[in-house]
């Protein structure tokens, strides 16, 4: 909890924000453990130069028109990690249950929002407002 306490004056109000409406039961990766993620992801899903998964790519996608819809395609009780694109936030560990019922809050840390399940699902949220959730490793 100390760990999380210092990241959340250095990161500021949103970050906060995110961490307290997540609850107890979210954790906060060490710098290490976030860098193996980030290499998971990059690995799993392929991107483009700027950021963005190239979803071209990804076999099995699905655009997301509302929040409802997620709900529905994912197990509620998921434990995923969330990323964010820009910033130095460090990854988080939450119950997908969790993440969903305050999706405003954790989106509005970075630019881009990936909420990610190794082996599962890597959900995009990019700035421009568009969500898409991919499955599996599967590329085209």
């Amino acid at each position: 909890m100390k760990q999380i306490e210092k990241s959340i004056n250095l990161l500021g109000a949103l970050y906060d924000e995110c961490v307290c409406v997540l609850g107890a039961e979210a954790k906060e990766l060490s710098p290490e453990r976030g860098s193996e993620i980030y290499k998971l992801l990059n690995d799993s899903y392929p991107f483009e130069w700027w950021g963005r998964i190239n979803w071209n790519m990804v076999a099995l996608k699905h655009a997301i028109d509302s929040m409802d819809q997620i709900s529905h395609l994912i197990p509620l009780e998921s434990k995923i990690y969330i990323l964010w694109s820009t910033g130095p936030a460090p990854i988080l560990y939450a119950n997908s249950n969790d993440i969903l019922r305050n999706i405003d809050d954790v989106t509005a840390v970075g630019s881009d929002t990936y909420l990610f399940c190794p082996n599962n699902f890597v959900i995009e949220f990019y700035h421009e407002g568009e969500i898409i959730i991919g499955f599996g490793k599967d590329r085209i």
